[in-house]
């Protein structure tokens, strides 16, 4: 009998894209309420680039066809409760956008290290 449930020190290998959208991104995190070198005032405003530029170049398409096939970066920090989104933004909005329950393949690393 299998079990979704992760050990806790067992790291995901895959997440749906709606809980990815809710996680912390770096960017955000560095750069709080500025929009500077492209970080952006807030989570929000943040998505709605993303998945507005998705839509522009074809990778929202193209998500939507293949799913996504290279890995999400979440970096982990000790000064944030639990990971946070270093590269791979448009992917994650392109699967949200595509299908929210989609699984997004992800790669953690130590930030701190």
């Amino acid at each position: 009998m299998s079990s979704r449930k992760l050990n806790p020190n067992q790291f995901q290998m895959f997440m749906p894209a709606h809980e990815l959208m809710a996680t912390h991104s770096i960017d955000i995190q560095r750069y709080p309420g500025a929009r500077l070198g492209g970080h952006w005032k807030s989570h929000d405003e943040m998505w709605k680039t993303k998945r507005k530029e998705n839509k522009a170049d074809g990778l929202g398409k193209h998500v939507a066809e293949h799913g996504v096939h290279e890995p999400v970066l979440l970096a982990h920090q000790q000064e944030f409760n639990g990971p946070s989104i270093s590269n791979g933004h448009h992917r994650i909005a392109a699967a949200y956008d595509a299908n929210p329950r989609s699984e997004v393949p992800v790669e953690h690393e130590d930030y701190d290290a």
